[in-house]
């Protein structure tokens, strides 16, 4: 019997692994963001990337103000305290399932800053299957809305599917969609930015909110790339998984679980800086059936 938590630390207790564990149920903490070291999870301070909370302590997120407010994170500085979590995780024998080398590096370091080195830990990190070679996936017709966007914008279009906010780099998406004029920009996804967005008119932009199964699905097998701009070095962002059994060229931030994932699953693309505009050939033999990341971990854990 195994249990699979998923970013149980700070937010819920210690006491909860714990507890499972003395009931014989090995336990997995599954870290697909940087809350084990980081206030907001994201290593990212508001300006650029950011470690200071595991290289000098959780006061710092109260000096940077990483959580919505200064009592939140006032609350994180005092209550949360790295070293004895990471001291009582080392101790306690739980495993952990990274989503990327990142996810995992970070933990290392986690426990190399506390420890010199990591006690009792087993991490594991659970892979997509490869592609099939040659597989097929059939063209489906585009959904209402779809159709209705294609209208407005060129048919040669670029797509961001995620939260609209500033650490995602929302904005800078609509930075590159008035550079390329000649080109669609499709953004979906709903946040704090998007209002913001909605009072200016942008000629080439559809502003979609949130999307459908079969909208994504359609984008991901039309777009000529998927655009992730994040600001923050990504963990392991789940949309690249998602759009990989259509081989959707990726346009990715340097640095983090973005760029990794990218360059491991042999996807075609390049990085942001590196993006004029132009069109990339799509990657050749995409699978026709993916494993959800449930899947993975129950293939990978043997479960």
């Amino acid at each position: 019997t195994h249990a699979i938590l998923n970013n149980v630390i700070p937010t819920v207790s210690l006491a909860l692994p714990g507890l499972i564990q003395k009931m014989g149920i090995k336990t997995y903490l599954w870290t697909h963001n940087g809350r084990l070291s980081c206030a907001n999870g994201l290593f990212y301070d508001g300006n650029g990337t950011c470690h200071r909370c595991f290289e000098k302590g959780s006061r710092w997120a109260f000096y940077s103000n990483c959580l919505p407010s200064w009592l939140h994170s006032l609350v994180y500085a005092v209550v949360y305290r790295n070293k004895r979590i990471v001291e009582w995780i080392g101790n306690s024998g739980v495993s952990f399932v990274g989503s990327s080398e990142y996810s995992v590096g970070a933990i290392q370091k986690v426990f190399v800053s506390s420890f010199g080195a990591i006690p009792n830990i087993q991490i594991i990190r659970a892979t997509p299957i490869a592609p099939v070679k040659g597989s097929v996936i059939g063209a489906l017709p585009a959904p209402a809305r779809v159709s209705e966007w294609l209208k407005e914008i060129p048919r040669a279009f670029f797509v961001f599917i995620g939260r609209i906010s500033h650490e995602k780099g929302a904005d800078i998406f609509l930075e590159l969609a008035g550079k390329y004029p000649n080109h669609g920009f499709i953004l979906g996804g709903i946040g704090p930015m998007l209002d913001s967005f909605r009072r200016s008119k942008h000629a080439n932009v559809i502003l979609a909110g949130f999307l459908s199964e079969d909208e994504k699905v359609w984008l991901f097998q039309n777009a000529e790339a998927l655009i992730v701009s994040s600001r923050v070095p990504e963990n392991a962002p789940m949309i690249i998984v998602e759009s990989h059994p259509f081989g959707t060229p990726v346009v990715y931030p340097i640095g983090g679980g973005a760029e990794e994932m990218v360059k491991w699953l042999g996807r075609s693309g390049c990085a942001v800086g590196d993006f004029r505009g132009q069109s990339f050939s799509r990657t050749d033999g995409a699978t026709a059936k993916f494993e959800s990341f449930a899947e993975q971990l129950a293939r990978v854990l043997g479960l």
